[in-house]
């Protein structure tokens, strides 16, 4: 979130919303939708009032390497439909998608139904990507008849770049620090996270999806 009020979420969370609510530490508050991105699987939301705090995004994300620890915070599963987030580790597994897609990164598949739209952290808490689904790698058989073989299994985030794109072709601002100087302990990343993440309630008639 920024000063303003917008938040980042992904397009297919809020897709058919006859309205969209977030559910804050202060109670939950309407939100209008600003922006649409489907091929980008992008959406800024304009919610009511101010957060408590401001996502930091990395500028210095060329210096990210595979392998790098990396955290998940979202509102995944029944917890999540209760209001309770999920901090989650993972790592980073490429700095591309599966088939070399410049807009993505590859993550240890450790995200969850309702983690989307979620940011990707590194250890000084700082957004590096936006979590958008799981994406999963065939080997297909040169034999005729042949099934496809299940490959690899990763976690895709939606990168800085793409999104910083998005921000900027509808003129919301964001802030951006240099990280990956000093590490948090994971009490502290996961408190700095609750302060600048809510959760984005999507309402079609009286069914809610988190």
């Amino acid at each position: 979130m920024n000063r303003v009020g917008h938040v980042i979420t992904n397009a297919h969370v809020v897709k058919g919303c006859e309205s969209i609510e977030l559910r804050t530490a202060s109670g939950n508050v309407p939100a209008k939708l600003v922006a649409r991105d489907e091929k980008q699987d992008l959406a800024i939301l304009l919610g009511e009032g101010a957060p408590p705090a401001i996502a930091p995004l990395r500028w210095n994300i060329s210096q990210l390497s595979v392998g790098d620890k990396l955290y998940l915070y979202g509102f995944p599963g029944q917890r999540g439909s209760a209001g309770q987030p999920t901090f989650s580790q993972t790592k980073l597994a490429g700095l591309h998608g599966p088939s070399g897609e410049p807009q993505w990164l590859q993550l240890q598949s450790v995200a969850e139904q309702g983690n989307s739209g979620g940011p990707v952290l590194d250890d000084s808490g700082h957004v590096i990507a936006v979590i958008s689904g799981r994406a999963e790698t065939y080997r297909t058989p040169t034999s005729a008849g042949g099934k496809p073989t299940l490959v690899n299994t990763t976690d895709v985030g939606i990168t800085l770049s793409a999104l910083q794109d998005f921000l900027n072709r509808h003129q919301v601002t964001y802030y951006h620090s240099s990280s990956g100087l000093v590490g948090l302990a994971e009490p502290m990343l996961q408190r700095n996270a609750s302060r600048f993440v809510v959760n984005v309630r999507c309402i079609q008639g009286h069914v809610y999806k988190s």
